[in-house]
């Protein structure tokens, strides 16, 4: 067994479902160690195939799979719902700001052309996904009441009658906010709870 192969497994290797486990974080950091983890992430998120440089999600990145039905290394890959919660473990382990720098550069591989969305829909997960995090939240783990914070790619957005998320300076080239608001106070946490959103 090769943890880099898609051995046994469909649409994803031993790297991509290391990070399934959105419900307990802090559980697998325990069980592998936190510095393990961190190390083991940072490299999920380098180059393509191994190759050291951090982080880099360029094209070749998003397509290294066979239409999503073969997997070979441990690089992220941002075509996959298999993926689409690793950046925000950073959070839950105490680097909020990797989250933030990866959501960005993974969102360099969506884009309004004809090719503009890496991988398939799938009943509209990616543009789900990408919707949220443009919007600088998320929901990584299902069922929990939190919503992950990163720094939005739109200067304001309105979600709905309740939520208006404004932040001027905003933008794929800002990828760090260093101080968020909810109805004018202060948020001491890298998310909020459903009642804020």
């Amino acid at each position: 067994w090769n943890p880099i192969f898609a051995q046994f497994k469909k649409e994803g290797t031993g790297w991509q479902y290391l990070w399934l486990v959105p419900q307990d974080i802090r559980g697998l950091a325990r069980a592998i160690g936190k510095q393990t983890t961190l190390e083991r992430l940072d490299e999920f998120f380098s180059a393509a195939l191994s190759r050291r440089a951090a982080p880099v999600v360029p094209q070749v990145q998003a397509q290294v799979s066979v239409f999503g039905a073969f997997y070979i290394g441990n690089q992220f890959t941002p075509a996959n719902e298999t993926d689409l919660q690793a950046p925000w473990l950073y959070d839950w382990l105490g680097r909020p700001w990797r989250t933030a720098q990866i959501v960005h550069a993974a969102s360099t591989v969506f884009g309004p052309g004809p090719y503009g969305l890496p991988g398939n829909d799938d009943a509209g997960t990616m543009s789900a996904a990408y919707v949220l995090s443009a919007i600088g939240l998320y929901q990584a783990q299902p069922g929990f009441d939190a919503w992950e914070l990163t720094a939005p790619m739109f200067s304001s957005v309105k979600v709905g009658h309740r939520l208006t998320i404004s932040a001027p300076r905003a933008g794929r080239a800002l990828p760090y906010i260093p101080t968020a608001r909810v109805s004018g106070r202060p948020v001491g946490t890298v998310w909020l709870r459903n009642w804020q959103v």
